[in-house]
């Protein structure tokens, strides 16, 4: 007959006790969280599937970023046309308003007026965001444009010499629609090669047609350029007033083009919300299946941490009876 001596049996009890507590603290903490403890035992031991669904909602999240970064981007050069426009159609006004004038001093004042609008739009089109150019193309990390004190020093070089408006008029058209001289080489200082893209998820890509060397903000900086140059042409009032009326004109019919670039823009604004939309589908329904992978039997929990209860209210009741025996009474 073997017996337990005093000193082991406390042992005994106390690692009982330990035990006890620990699992009471486990289920305590499943009921209060949701989730079970032992994922590995709560799913065989395949985790393959969960780890999946975590790889997904991972990289969900990188979408997230790049579909946000774009709409940003997007949404800033939206912002940026819009000003372009608004700056294009008060010029156009003013100039075309020319004829009606009689006024030869009114050409100085609307020559200024043409030269700060020429200079906003400059500044717009090198506008950044998150410290990238918005109309470089691929070049984002310099200026689209150079400055524009610099852009109307070259082209005013260009017409030098020159005294026929016509002549003026056709110079101008070489000097911003040349591939290979002028405004594409002197003044863009971004990538000319094929329209930008940014890719958003696996399968989605949104391609950027605004560019600095589009054609539309061309037409818009020559109209504005001539206007803010022809009276230091040595020109009569008769010929620069009539290459200034000939840029509102021209900034009149650009905005078919403009409000054409804005719906493209528009276009790729509501392609990314779609795939934003897509995304949050998704996700949704990743987090679903991860709840049903993860999620404890609240009724089972409750159920196993009553009976933990039980157990340690009958343990600490055994122990305390032991502790409370006597050889005296025995005998």
């Amino acid at each position: 007959m073997q017996s337990i001596g005093d000193m082991a049996q406390l042992f005994l009890a106390r690692r009982n006790t330990s035990q006890i507590k620990t699992e009471m603290t486990a289920l305590t903490q499943e009921l209060s969280t949701g989730q079970v403890r032992d994922l590995a035992r709560h799913l065989g031991n395949d985790t393959s599937r969960l780890m999946s669904v975590d790889r997904s909602l991972m990289l969900l999240d990188a979408y997230d970023v790049a579909t946000s970064e774009t709409d940003q981007m997007l949404g800033a050069m939206q912002s940026g046309l819009t000003y372009i426009d608004d700056q294009r159609s008060s010029l156009g006004e003013r100039l075309i308003l020319l004829t009606n004038s009689g006024d030869t001093s009114d050409l100085d004042a609307a020559a200024t007026e043409a030269k700060t609008t020429f200079e906003n739009i400059v500044q717009s089109l090198n506008t950044r965001f998150a410290n990238r150019s918005l109309f470089a193309g691929a070049a984002t990390e310099g200026n689209a444009l150079a400055a524009a004190e610099d852009i109307l020093a070259d082209f005013q070089a260009s017409l030098a010499g020159l005294t026929d408006v016509d002549e003026i008029l056709a110079a101008a058209d070489t000097w911003f629609n040349d591939p290979t001289g002028g405004y594409a080489t002197q003044s863009y200082l971004g990538d000319s090669g094929s329209q930008m893209t940014r890719r958003i998820d696996a399968d989605h890509s949104i391609a950027i047609t605004a560019r600095a060397d589009g054609s539309e903000f061309r037409q818009v900086l020559k109209a504005a350029a001539l206007a803010a140059v022809a009276p230091t042409l040595g020109l009569s009032d008769s010929d620069a007033e009539a290459i200034m009326i000939h840029g509102g004109e021209v900034l009149v019919d650009a905005s078919q083009d403009i409000a054409t670039l804005a719906g493209q823009l528009g276009t790729a604004q509501e392609q990314v919300q779609d795939v934003v939309a897509s995304h949050a589908a998704q996700r949704t329904s990743l987090t679903v299946l991860r709840s049903d992978l993860v999620t404890a039997d609240s009724y089972d929990t409750a159920t196993a941490l009553q009976q933990i209860q039980t157990q340690l209210e009958l343990h600490f009741t055994l122990t305390a009876r032991l502790s409370a025996l006597s050889l005296a009474e025995y005998l």
